[in-house]
């Protein structure tokens, strides 16, 4: 007669969310920020990468911050003005519209 065994419960040591991942960029980001939150052992190289997905964030949000929903930033005398900006188009002078007219091929 054998023993029946119980099998032991699945206890994950820590749990990653990939619903919002669109590239497998965002996947390794998640996972190491996971195996973070959670306090698993990271290695060297997962360390060095979570560092620099950190430092890319909070450069992502100053930039964010600084341009504040305009889209030209001007530094002047140590202070930060933002604006938006657009294009001006001038139209060509008279003569050169008519040359350009002229010699057009047709």
């Amino acid at each position: 007669m054998t023993k029946k065994t119980k099998k032991p419960a699945f206890k994950p040591a820590f749990v990653a969310d990939f619903t919002w991942c669109e590239t497998a960029e965002d996947a390794y980001e998640e996972l190491l920020t996971a195996k973070y939150e959670a306090k698993v052992p990271l290695t060297n190289y997962e360390v060095g990468k979570f560092c620099e997905y950190k430092i890319v964030q909070a450069l992502d949000q100053f930039v964010d911050d600084l341009f504040d929903g305009h889209n030209a930033v001007v530094i002047d005398d140590d202070k930060v003005k933002a604006f938006d900006a657009f294009k001006v188009t001038v139209k060509q002078p008279w003569y050169k519209r008519l040359w350009n007219w002229i010699t057009r091929k047709k």
